[in-house]
């Protein structure tokens, strides 16, 4: 975005105080306090902030609590973060491009590195954001260079185990991308050995990103000097689906498919569960391979009258946003145990979630999908609806506003 000159500071939008609701920084553009709110003392409304957010608040005479982007001595203007990422598919770039999109509002200059000659002009004010360092025409020694001379940070954000790697030849292969044992199941081989490089490029990270604790546990093995920061990624919350109406099932059970197929994703699951299981109990089940966009996604399980979802995995993933969607669709949920899901669905505590005990026994599938069924038939209110969901915004931890406005 272009930063205006007088740009000085940023209202955010804030949820009402009451005794039992923590306040937290909700996406808008501006929001006037009431009353009742205008009266509460400014280190009130601060006290559930960090530290870095709390230097920033202030309550102007109109009673807007305001984030200051300007601090004595420094000038957020010409901050800039620079963002290395040349995957323009699939969760890494969609992490990207939501990031760019929530927090321009902010006044932040993000700017995508296509060569080298795009960070010449990088200063100690800025961020270099690593997503992947394929396909450039510089290396690990040239980040650290400018970091050497400059002062300026560097962040690093894991999406998967492209990090784990001997050869750093191999870092800048964006050909070795999709194989499955550079990315996807690096962490199950047991004598993985990590080019010194890349351990320096870590320990001179200010933040090393990560999205799960299952994450956490594989790379602080091998990064062990490093400030490895947890922070939620842009999600839907649980709590605000509304007005779930399960359809009920009677001669077709429809269950919905909202990734990819591929080894990585239960390709080998999925073709075993296409051929074996047709039916069950004179219940046609029908696959649904739903094509989609990121904007009508809850729409297209509508159209296609979707009773339930499936997600399967060959191994465990960092996070999943197709996940994320599984959650924010409100419909049950059949998946298969890997650490990835046992982590995020085992937190919500929800009946709607059927885990398969056994992945490569077809019973216990059929198993699973029954109870699906059944839950289906003893839940169902409303066979004409799909349960969509009110609010389709996601949220953002403060965390990252944190994270971009530390000096």
């Amino acid at each position: 975005m272009i930063i205006n000159d007088d740009a000085k500071s940023y209202s955010i939008k804030q949820s009402k105080l009451n005794k039992n609701h923590k306040e937290e920084v909700i996406r808008s553009d501006l929001f006037e306090l009431d009353k009742e709110t205008n009266k509460l003392q400014l280190n009130k409304l601060e006290m559930n902030y960090s530290d870095e957010l709390k230097k920033r608040l202030e309550l102007n005479e109109s009673g807007e609590l305001n984030i200051n982007l300007i601090q004595s001595g420094s000038d957020i203007k010409s901050a800039k973060i620079f963002i290395l990422n040349k995957n323009k598919t699939g969760g890494s770039w969609k992490f990207t491009t939501d990031i760019v999109e929530e927090f321009t509002k902010y006044n932040l200059l993000f700017k995508y590195v296509n060569n080298k000659n795009c960070l010449n002009n990088i200063s100690n004010k800025d961020i270099i954001f690593i997503q992947y360092l394929w396909d450039y025409d510089f290396d690990i020694n040239f980040i650290l260079n400018l970091r050497k001379k400059f002062g300026c940070r560097i962040i690093i954000s894991l999406h998967d185990f492209y990090w784990l790697l001997e050869n750093t030849k191999d870092l800048y292969n964006k050909n070795l991308h999709n194989k499955t044992q550079y990315c996807h199941n690096k962490y199950l081989i047991n004598d993985i050995r990590v080019n010194h490089e890349l351990i320096r490029l870590f320990e001179n990270a200010s933040n090393i990103l990560y999205p799960s604790n299952f994450v956490f546990n594989i790379y602080s093995k091998f990064f062990q000097n490093c400030n490895f920061t947890f922070i939620q990624r842009g999600d839907f919350k649980e709590e605000i689906i509304n007005n779930i109406c399960y359809k009920n099932v009677t001669n077709e059970l429809k269950i919905g498919i909202l990734h990819t197929i591929t080894r990585y994703k239960g390709q080998t699951y999925y073709n075993k569960i296409f051929q074996n299981i047709k039916n069950i109990n004179n219940i046609k089940i029908s696959y649904i391979k739903i094509i989609y966009n990121e904007n009508n996604w809850l729409e297209k399980l509508n159209e296609f009258n979707v009773h339930c979802l499936i997600i399967l995995n060959e191994w465990s993933e960092t996070y999943c946003w197709a996940l994320s969607k599984y959650f924010f669709s409100g419909l049950p949920i059949i998946y298969n145990k890997t650490e990835l899901t046992e982590e995020r669905i085992s937190s919500k505590k929800m009946e709607r979630f059927f885990c398969i005990d056994d992945i490569n026994s077809i019973e216990s599938i059929k198993t699973t999908i029954s109870n699906a069924i059944n839950f289906l038939k003893q839940k169902a209110t409303n066979g004409n609806i799909v349960n969509l969901i009110d609010d389709k915004k996601l949220y953002y931890d403060e965390k990252w506003l944190d994270l971009f406005l530390k000096n």
